[in-house]
């Protein structure tokens, strides 16, 4: 799903324009996947409302090539370099109201507790590289096999955090500290809405 000016615009309207009282943190996990012009409405966006607006660094490959083509398409190749940098330069982890920790990266989903506290501290700075020997379906039955949700609950806690998100560019999954995780495949949402409901508790819509 392509983010345009339309599902920009649906999407404020019904939730809350950014800077406006009690309109929520918009996080959007797929900044490379929205159309040039909504894209560009984004940036803007973050800029004026850096608190509200947060965009996360993602893979994706067809949404950055599309960029590429309609930059070109309106004799702008300069701007589809700039965008280029830009996107891959965007963070890879935000924490929103002491609570809430997101976190996009390829290999955010197939690792252990320690691990990602490691590589996290270390920039989120992982090696991607897979074992050719190693189905990716097998790797994805895995992730919640390996590391079991109690085990999750347990590093929230320790970290006094109340949810984990994480995208891999394909599905995102959420921890908690208190409830059943869930995941949800990339095609079905466009952000993260965030609500402070009190301190250092949120409201979480994807």
């Amino acid at each position: 799903t392509s983010e345009s000016l339309k599902t920009l615009r649906e999407l404020f309207e019904e939730e809350g324009h950014p800077g406006r009282p009690y309109s929520p943190v918009y996080i959007f996990m797929r900044p490379a996947s929205a159309s040039l012009e909504s894209l560009l409405t984004l940036l803007s966006l973050a800029s004026l409302h850096p608190e509200k607006v947060i965009l996360l660094c993602s893979n994706d490959p067809d949404g950055k090539a599309s960029l590429a083509d309609s930059c070109r398409t309106q004799g702008n190749r300069g701007l589809s370099f700039s965008l280029a940098v830009l996107l891959s330069s965007l963070p890879t982890a935000v924490i929103t109201n002491q609570s809430l920790l997101i976190s996009s990266s390829e290999a955010v989903m197939k690792t252990s507790c320690d691990a990602f506290e490691a590589t996290f501290r270390d920039g989120l700075v992982v090696d991607s590289e897979k074992d050719e020997d190693t189905d990716a379906d097998e790797l994805r039955t895995n992730i919640y096999a390996s590391y079991s949700r109690l085990e999750w609950m347990a590093w929230l806690k320790k970290q006094r955090l109340e949810k984990l998100l994480r995208f891999d560019g394909e599905r995102l999954r959420v921890d908690s500290a208190m409830n059943q995780p869930y995941a949800v495949d990339k095609d079905e949402y466009h952000c993260v809405l965030v609500r402070g409901v009190s301190e250092k508790k949120v409201s979480l819509d994807v």
